[in-house]
């Protein structure tokens, strides 16, 4: 039972650190041995524990994924209104890139994205960064009450449409609120995620031309 504790806490400071690290530096430039020095630890803990530099990428990412659909939990809730969950994940979102160590987190997720663009195709958590966040939206979004629709209720169909443009809208949001502060805030971003239940009307009247 210790040395699985001791194994736990090796972990988690070293994704800690590799979170740091990368945020800073980048996934390329960053160094197993700073990351281990910054953990108190070797090099070995990290091919032990993890296997390889990327592996560790993917455990953070996956860290970072994680403590947000934490987060999110209360967004979860059935009772919720289609736009009280978009108003309510586009706060909670908010909140969690500008509080301490947001940055941080925000950035590792931004590369991610960036080892995907460069057409890395190796499976795993840091190239399913974006589809995974659409997932996640769809299946928060789906099945809530909105006067949007004449069923009243939102499909898996509907969930999607706005789930893409809403991933969309708040990483640009949110890449404002880290780089210029005080540009735009919660409710700025409520506002503009509520917006796009317009979508839903959208799809409707195409639907029937």
């Amino acid at each position: 039972m210790q040395r699985t504790e001791v194994r736990r806490r090796n972990r988690a400071a070293l994704l800690d650190a590799a979170i740091t690290e990368m945020a800073r530096r980048g996934y390329q430039a960053a160094r197993l041995e700073d990351i281990a020095a910054s953990a108190g630890l070797t090099t070995g803990a990290i091919y032990s524990i993890f296997g390889s530099k990327r592996k560790l990428m993917d455990a953070a990412v996956q860290l970072v994924s994680a403590d947000l659909e934490a987060d999110l939990a209360p967004m979860r809730a059935p009772e919720l209104s289609l736009d009280d969950t978009l108003r309510g994940y586009a706060r909670t979102v908010f909140t969690v890139v500008t509080r301490p160590q947001g940055r941080e987190r925000y950035a590792v997720e931004l590369e991610a994205v960036i080892i995907a663009l460069r057409g890395d195709t190796e499976a795993g958590p840091v190239g399913d960064a974006i589809p995974a966040v659409i997932d996640r939206l769809t299946r928060i979004l789906t099945d809530r009450d909105t006067p949007h629709l004449p069923s009243g209720r939102t499909t898996a169909a509907d969930a999607s449409r706005i789930a893409t443009a809403l991933a969309a809208v708040l990483r640009g949001l949110t890449q404002q609120a880290v780089l210029m502060p005080g540009s735009v805030d919660q409710d700025y971003a409520a506002d503009a995620a509520a917006a796009l239940a317009g979508l839903l009307v959208c799809s409707r009247a195409d639907t029937k031309r």
